[in-house]
């Protein structure tokens, strides 16, 4: 926009009004505005050979206010960050949670862990099934740990391991209980 060469004075509005001048000062188009008739433009006026600004960005409509707003000159006002009092805005950066390990639940109990009692339940629970069916008195007692352990284990960070040494158990309490009563027909019936 700022052509050197062109000298200061009244040339024709580069905004495309023909009833009006405006001054160039050398370097930018001003505010200042004349009508083409008044005294001081009674030489011809030249077209300035200073290429035209964007009009749009020089003059543009407000719908909320019919005058047309002027452009400001902005040459010589600091950034917003060099003025004196100016403060950095202080921006949090958003806590992530990283995907990973995650610590094992605590028991609120004595504040440890029962996973133990769990993986005691359970294991407990699986050999009482079986050892149920030849000792009845092993699978009843395998079966009463199993319960045992089972509750207590459901309070742990692995809640289905001791839910299924408290099942495991139960089963195998009713299988040893089924083969005992069997086991004393049989016996009741040799009698």
């Amino acid at each position: 926009m700022a052509d050197n060469q062109t000298p200061a004075g009244w040339y024709a509005d580069p905004a495309g009004d023909t009833t009006k001048i405006r001054y160039w000062d050398g370097q930018n188009w001003t505010d200042q505005l004349r009508d083409v008739e008044s005294p001081a433009a009674s030489a011809p006026i030249p077209e300035a050979s200073v290429p035209s600004p964007d009009v749009s960005a020089v003059v543009s409509p407000d719908p909320y206010n019919p005058a047309p707003q002027q452009q400001q000159d902005y040459g010589n006002q600091q950034p917003l960050y060099q003025q004196p009092g100016y403060q950095q805005p202080q921006i949090q950066q958003p806590q992530i949670q990283q995907p990973g390990y995650q610590t094992p639940q605590v028991a609120a109990a004595g504040g440890t862990d029962l996973t133990g009692f769990a993986i005691a339940g359970l294991v407990c629970g699986i050999v009482g099934i079986p050892l149920g069916f030849f000792v009845p008195i092993g699978g009843v007692i395998l079966g009463v740990l199993g319960i045992l352990f089972g509750i207590r284990g459901r309070k742990s960070s692995k809640p289905t391991f001791g839910t299924a040494g408290l099942v495991l158990g139960i089963i195998a309490l009713v299988f040893s209980c089924v083969a005992w009563a069997v086991n004393f027909a049989i016996v009741m019936n040799y009698l």
